[in-house]
């Protein structure tokens, strides 16, 4: 794979949304610096929230000298739509319990 890279974002999952998307980038920008790297692609490969996080991620202004050499992004089972046209039983049943209650509460 010649100089293939891959990082892999793990540890503290239950962050806010805006934290998990500044680690990334600091990852990311961490990595390409103290490597000395000059990548002429980069491709990124997300599950679930994570694809979230790296949309995020690459409008940081931080992240505005790489986006040209953005190659890829492959998305897994990423909720782009939120969950309003997800065709998941158990999360409409959800949707529909948490309207109940909230109906009840009001």
């Amino acid at each position: 794979m010649g100089n293939t890279v891959f990082l892999y974002q793990q540890g503290d999952t239950f962050s806010d949304f805006d934290t998990m998307t500044d680690k990334l980038v600091a990852e990311i920008l961490y990595h390409v610096e103290a490597c000395g790297l000059n990548p002429s692609k980069i491709s990124f490969i997300g599950h679930s929230l994570g694809n979230i996080i790296i949309r995020s991620a690459i409008t940081r202004p931080q992240m505005k000298h790489l986006l040209p050499r953005l190659h890829t992004f492959l998305s897994l089972s990423g909720p782009h739509l939120g969950t309003l046209y997800n065709n998941s039983g158990l999360v409409n049943m959800g949707i529909v319990l948490c309207l109940v209650l909230h109906e009840c509460y009001s």
